[in-house]
This record gives C-alpha cells, structure tokens and sequence, in this order.
C-alpha cells in the first residue's frame, strides 16, 4: 500500500472518529483505536473479585 493510499485510510478512519491522533506532529504520527480502548475505561463492565482456581484432577 502506498503512503498516499494509507494516508487516505487513516483520514477517513479519523473523520468517522474511529482513531485518534495522539502525537501532534506531522511526521511519524501514532494513531489509537479509541472504540477499542473505551472497552477498558468502562466502569460498569463486569469482572470477578478474585481469579476462579483451576483444580487439576490427576492420578497418583
């Protein structure tokens, strides 16, 4: 893929507010996938208070 082509990807993956530029510049930018990241920021998502114990059945 060319840099051009590229460029126009991540211009329409902006302006639909899929990713976000985080470094400011011109060059070298760094996008997130900021949809993706709301999934760990969320205070209501459900998680166990402790990990569940794994017990390992097995012959003597």
């Amino acid at each position: 893929m060319t840099f051009a082509t590229a460029n126009r990807v991540i211009d329409t993956l902006q302006g639909a507010g899929v990713v976000e530029e985080i470094t400011g510049g011109r060059r070298n930018r760094v996008f997130r996938y900021t949809p993706y990241l709301r999934l760990f920021s969320e205070a209501d998502v459900d998680t166990p208070d402790s990990a569940p114990q794994q017990t390992i059945h097995g012959r003597k």
